[in-house]
């Protein structure tokens, strides 16, 4: 294979570009932790299914190709579904104990290797987690696809296995849900369940992590089989619309909010500070948050909406 996938000619994402090989794999797990990317691409995506835009169906996938932004996100897309789809396949293909690290990490850095033929991955590093850098890479991107047929059929595919294997080395398999699952969508699942499936399965992972365990006043009571049917009931409650809301644009205020009540009425242990929490929970996650904003959030749950929902529920009486 040609060691340039970009064929030689002139390339705007090249200009300026610094990212070196040896950064990369020192960086890689940093910068191939994309779950924020993901939930971005998602709401794009969904913001351009309006009733016009469905009713002309037969020209959708025509419309996403001819924008810059849509056709970058629905490429991303189609490469992470790939990737979610053989995560069990993945699993089986390295070796269990000890030796699992050093499988992953080898894999990750040939595959590297061969991402970095491609002259765009010289810029990987200028995503951030908000909305102006990945449309800028998409719009400098989207005029190789013409020149360079690889940049749709291998580029975003090595991407999105890079990020699968990053995920592995940081311990997330276990949150990227197998197709058998029971959340697993179907054509019955209504629209409002369907608004519900990530930010339900974002939440019980977030309180799944090491930080809850670290902090919890009664690990026996408050086990992981009770997180979920805790966060099961939080989502058909009244309040689940307003926390897919905060979810959808990041701010993640009720998610914060309703640990901070948890930790009110005592599911943490006493004398633990609210930002030596946010910290913690941060710790555990790809969110990209300050750890004093996660602490106000923390601290301000008695004005939270939801507070005697939550404190109900802990005392073991039944909510609606």
């Amino acid at each position: 294979m040609n060691d340039s996938y970009m064929g030689g000619f002139s390339n705007p994402l090249s200009r300026g570009s610094s990212l070196s090989r040896e950064r990369l794999l020192v960086d890689a797990d940093r910068l191939f932790s994309i779950d924020w990317l993901i939930r971005r691409l998602l709401i794009e995506i969904q913001g351009s299914l309006t009733p016009e835009a469905i009713a002309q169906h037969h020209k959708l996938f025509s419309t996403l190709r001819q924008q810059p932004d849509m056709w970058f996100a629905w490429q991303m897309l189609r490469a992470h579904h790939a990737s979610l789809t053989k995560v069990e396949e993945f699993k089986q293909m390295f070796p269990e104990g000890r030796r699992l690290i050093e499988a992953l990490n080898e894999e990750r850095e040939d595959t590297i290797k061969k991402f970095m033929r491609f002259v765009p991955s010289k810029r990987w590093d200028s995503l951030r987690d908000d909305d102006r850098s990945w449309r800028e890479y998409a719009r400098l991107l989207y005029p190789m696809k013409d020149k360079n047929a690889l940049i749709e059929q291998e580029f975003f595919l090595l991407v999105d296995y890079i990020c699968v294997l990053t995920d592995g080395l940081c311990g997330r398999w276990n949150q990227l849900a197998p197709v058998s699952e029971a959340e697993t969508l179907d054509a019955s699942t209504s629209a409002p369940d369907l608004d519900a499936v990530q930010p339900r399965a974002e939440f019980k992972a977030m309180l799944k992590g090491s930080w809850f365990d670290k902090y919890c006043s009664n690990k026996t009571k408050y086990d992981t089989n009770w997180r979920e049917k805790f966060v099961e009931a939080l989502f058909k409650s009244q309040y689940a619309q307003a926390i897919i809301e905060s979810w959808a644009d990041r701010s993640l205020v009720d998610m914060f909010g309703i640990i901070g009540i948890m930790k009110k009425e005592g599911v943490f242990r006493e004398g633990v500070s609210d930002l030596a929490l946010a910290r913690s929970v941060l710790a555990c996650t790809t969110i990209q948050k300050k750890d004093k904003t996660i602490s106000k959030y923390i601290g301000d749950a008695r004005k939270h909406p939801c507070y005697y929902w939550v404190k109900e529920y802990l005392a073991g009486q039944a909510v609606e």
